[in-house]
């Protein structure tokens, strides 16, 4: 565990390097890209209670005034007594389309890996429509639904694919210039097995302490109707504190 944690403030460094060198770069210049990067202290319980360490980045571009492209990135690990105890990975690609002002469409697939929940591969791939209802300034709220293609393999040597349905709503609440409250709440259903489904909820708020940098405390729940096998309990909870650097 100490050799992550300095490894991740080596992280902090690089990002307070990175993010230096672009100040330089006039307030009224609008770059098409945007990259933000979290660290984050984790506690979780579930099918894994422990402690961790957390990074993830998200990097957007918009490649026109219609598409914009999306790719995130993260990874989760901790260890207790120098033995792994929590492991995790994902990334996600999504492209979007903005077919007039409240709506738009998109395509996205992506891959996860949680060996701790018995998942050795997950990808999925597939489109999505979205409808902006609230765009500000106090309060937003988009909400979205789509369908993906699903292909698992799991530790035990099994493999599943299926077809399934998502539901997604995001609701933000903008307390002042720097505070932000932001619920977001996700539902997958699986139509090949009506047992098989998760529920997904993440709430966050974050302050920023500079033009760069934020705080962000968040807590996010993940629920899933039918685990791999008993052995696996239904719901994750993480509780997390983390360091954001936008440039």
């Amino acid at each position: 565990m100490h050799r992550q944690k300095k490894s991740y403030l080596s992280i902090i460094v690089l990002i307070s390097i990175f993010s230096t060198n672009n100040i330089g770069l006039a307030e009224d210049e609008k770059k098409p890209w945007n990259n933000q990067a979290e660290l984050s202290f984790v506690s979780t319980s579930g099918n894994s209670d422990t402690e961790n360490l957390s990074i993830k980045n998200k990097f957007e571009f918009q490649a026109s005034e219609k598409v914009k492209l999306v790719w995130k990135a993260s990874a989760l690990r901790g260890e207790a007594d120098g033995v792994s105890s929590s492991e995790s990975y994902a990334t996600s690609l999504r492209g979007d389309y903005k077919y007039s002002d409240p709506i738009f469409i998109f395509l996205s697939t992506g891959w996860e890996q949680d060996k701790f929940a018995g998942t050795k591969s997950k990808i999925n791939v597939g489109p999505g429509v979205g409808y902006k209802i609230l765009t500000g300034p106090k309060h937003s709220l988009t909400t979205e639904a789509g369908g993906n293609y699903v292909t698992e393999k799991n530790t035990d040597g099994t493999d599943n694919s299926y077809s399934n349905g998502r539901l997604f709503s995001e609701y933000g609440y903008q307390f002042n210039e720097d505070s932000k409250f932001t619920q977001k709440l996700e539902y997958l259903h699986d139509f090949n097995n009506s047992k098989n489904y998760n529920a997904n909820s993440e709430t966050s708020v974050t302050t920023a302490f500079t033009d760069m940098f934020s705080l962000k405390i968040g807590y996010t729940v993940k629920y899933d109707n039918e685990p791999l096998s008993s052995a696996y309990t239904k719901t994750d909870k993480v509780l997390s504190t983390s360091i954001l650097a936008d440039f």
